[in-house]
């Protein structure tokens, strides 16, 4: 329970499982899946339809996907001409009501409170709930929040074969997303209470559209013990999307939803809101060649060039030039080897290539002035009018962010295929690093512009191993194991001495951002203070910059220093195959090893500190913690070694061969596939792996919006039968 003025213990006479009430019990989905094909040596159609009803196992979380596809291909002029031609269109309808943060919550609420409250309006507790607390049953249960998701995915290819040897071809590629969202609030729900308002309504569709084109040229000639392929062509991208919502609220009756939207009388006050967009275009354009040699088969070249251009960037840089070499030599041809009867391949390998990067989210108005509405002003003391305004720094010198790199491998088969594997190990330089960074206001009208600063340095390896150790008639075992390792280094910032990554912790308190580049900095390390102990009376210590023990209340940022690694030291796959008669067994495994997580669940709920109402984690009223008397400290107390094995999934299945019982049925197979089956780990928190969506900010065991959200136990029952 939470501690609060002269350490009352707040008892609301409940006994609440928080999170339990989040869950869905016994949450049980089911997909269904029906392959049709035929076809003969001049035509062939392969077609596909599924469904699936998905229960999440949170409350307010499902969604119900319909598909249909089809493949088909042509033959036509007795080869002369080929056709490739795909379609495939989806539906998804989706239960979104699970809203951000509910499962943060549910740990830190008092289990004392109740959920319900039979007297109220709504059937539930809103009254008992302090500051920014509330009912996360009530949140999800009391509202509507569904999106209709639509695909449309397309694609031709026609092959010209003019000669044995030269043929061109062109393929056009189209798709489609919209996204349509209903959403309403009810009347009883906390936020028409808080604002005052009877219900909410809002309605929101989102179109992108993708178009594609590319042509090429291919010809392919060998001569005697020379093969050559040679590839020319254009590729062509372009990508739209518009969108518009609208929202009203206080509505006079609750039965309609959001679907009698104009009756709010937001909208006859002038307060609803209305929006809609159109992005500028976006165009990718490349014109490309390669070329392949080898020389029977023992020593292999490659070298390509793109010149692409991107309209994400300014005028003068759009264009780019990039290109690689690569080079083979295969050691088991040469003479040498013949009689090294245990080797069946052994290849070196070695390339080097500069490639560019506009892999970036493109807002409009980051290299060309756009003006857009800049919200109501009241301009002659009577009247409000939409204003514009630039909606955001412009930078004209924005180009490609280019990625120098290097690899060298290995790959090898030895003793008639029963150990196979390969090596590689590779640098890379990436410069013009395209990054938000500060700028001062004024001159800038806003805080950040999107600049080329910087360069990254890194380097990496990775090794596999597999085989099959067993192999009878009945009986065979196959396993192949993956290893890995890579790091970043930060070389250099431009004009930037450092600069911290993203937002510092929320409160309660003032923790600070762990996280802080700059130069020769190796990516992955946390700043923050060293944890130097606790007095008696509760009181933080640290280590100063001279490594003197002091309070951590009379620390500075100058006392803060980089510790630890969030990177993983190695990272480990392991795949098992097991296949006795009609039986077979899959097991995957996967480790991290030697890398530190911040548990920030921990640090926020693994003190007693005097936040009202708040529950806490047991660990919090252990001895070494219990006479903790200060808020919480930013260092790496709260780091921990994030070291685990997973099971990653374990598949049992059984095939029976029905061919010689009739003609119609090939065979039937029926399975067990088990996800996230466990993990094993020293680890204190809720999951040791943790997000590395941003490469910037790793290993941080996040506990706001979605990041509680509760780790899944997966089982599907399988029945797949050919015919």
């Amino acid at each position: 329970l939470g501690l609060g003025g002269e350490n009352d213990i707040y008892d609301y006479g409940a006994d609440t499982d928080w999170y339990d009430l989040l869950m869905r019990k016994n949450p049980l989905s089911h997909r269904h899946v029906v392959n049709v094909n035929g076809g003969s040596e001049y035509a062939n159609i392969y077609t596909t339809f599924s469904m699936q009803d998905q229960k999440g196992i949170a409350i307010g979380d499902g969604r119900k996907d319909y598909s249909a596809r089809i493949n088909a291909y042509f033959k036509m002029y007795e080869g002369l001409v080929e056709l490739r031609t795909h379609a495939e269109y989806r539906e998804a309808k989706r239960d979104l009501r699970r809203s951000n943060g509910m499962y943060n919550a549910a740990i830190k609420l008092n289990p004392t409170l109740n959920p319900y409250d039979q007297e109220s309006a709504s059937g539930y507790n809103l009254e008992d709930f302090k500051g920014t607390d509330f009912n996360p049953v009530a949140d999800v249960m009391l509202r509507q929040r569904d999106a209709l998701d639509k695909w449309l995915l397309s694609d031709a290819t026609l092959k010209i074969n003019l000669t044995p040897e030269l043929n061109v071809q062109a393929t056009f590629g189209y798709d489609s997303r919209q996204w349509q969202a209903t959403r309403y609030v009810s009347a009883n729900h906390r936020e028409s209470d808080q604002g005052g308002y009877s219900g909410e309504a809002y309605h929101g569709f989102d179109k992108t559209q993708n178009s594609s084109f590319e042509t090429y040229a291919s010809y392919n000639k060998a001569l005697n013990n020379h093969t050559f392929i040679a590839v020319a062509g254009y590729s062509f991208f372009e990508h739209n999307q518009e969108a518009f919502n609208m929202t009203n609220k206080d509505f006079p009756v609750e039965g309609t939803g959001a679907w009698d939207i104009g009756t709010g009388n937001y909208l006859s006050d002038g307060k609803a809101a209305m929006s809609s967009s159109k992005a500028p275009r976006e165009r990718l354009l490349a014109v490309f060649a390669r070329g392949n040699y080898s020389f029977k088969d023992r020593y292999m070249a490659t070298a390509s060039i793109r010149r692409e251009g991107s309209s994400k960037f300014g005028p003068d840089h759009r264009w780019g030039t990039f290109w690689a070499i690569s080079g083979g030599w295969r050691i088991s041809n040469e003479d040498f080897m013949k009689d090294v009867s245990f080797v069946n391949d052994l290849k070196l390998r070695v390339g080097y290539g500069v490639t560019g990067n506009n892999d970036f989210s493109s807002p409009p108005g980051l290299t060309a002035r756009v003006y857009g509405s800049n919200g109501m002003w009241l301009t002659d003391g009577k009247n409000w009018n939409s204003l514009y305004g630039s909606i955001r720094n412009v930078n004209r010198d924005l180009h490609w962010e280019e990625t120098k790199g290097t690899n060298i491998g290995v790959d090898y088969t030895l003793f008639d295929s029963r150990l196979y594997g390969k090596f590689d190990y590779f640098w890379r330089n990436v410069s013009n690093l395209i990054f938000d960074q500060g700028v001062s206001q004024p001159p800038n009208v806003y805080p950040t512009t999107r600049k080329n600063i910087g360069t990254l340095k890194g380097n990496g390896w990775e090794l596999e191993i597999g085989g099959v150790p067993i192999q009878t008639n009945d009986f065979e075992y196959t396993t192949a194991v993956r290893l890995s390792q890579n790091s970043t280094k930060i070389t250099s910032m431009g004009n930037v001495t450092w600069t911290t990554v993203g937002d510092g912790f929320p409160s309660p308190g003032s923790p600070g951002n762990p996280y802080r580049l700059q130069n020769d900095l190796i990516i992955g390390q946390w700043y923050m203070k060293k944890h130097a102990g606790i007095t008696e009376d509760g009181q933080w210590q640290v280590y100063d910059k001279d490594n003197n023990v002091i309070l951590a209340s009379k620390s500075s940022d100058d006392d803060k220093r980089f510790l630890g690694n969030a990177i993983p030291k190695l990272e480990i796959s392991w795949d098992h195959t097991l296949l006795y008669k009609n039986w077979d067994l899959s097991i995957a495994l996967r480790s991290w090893l030697d890398f530190d997580v911040f548990n920030m669940a921990d640090m926020y709920y693994g003190i007693p500190t005097k936040e009202n109402g708040v529950n806490f984690l047991k660990r919090a009223f252990k001895d070494d913690r219990k006479h903790i008397a200060q808020e919480k400290q930013l260092s790496d107390y709260w780091l921990e070694d994030g070291t685990f094995l997973k099971i990653d999934a374990i598949v049992l299945g059984y095939t029976i061969n029905l061919k010689k019982y009739n003609r119609f049925v090939e065979k039937a197979r029926f399975y067990l596939n088990m996800r996230d089956v466990a993990c094993f780990t020293g680890y204190s928190g809720l999951d040791p792996e943790v997000s590395y969506s941003d490469p910037l900010r790793p290993g941080l065991d996040d506990i706001t919006g979605d990041a509680v959200f509760p780790k899944t136990r997966r089982f599907t029952l399988g029945f797949q039968l050919t015919l």
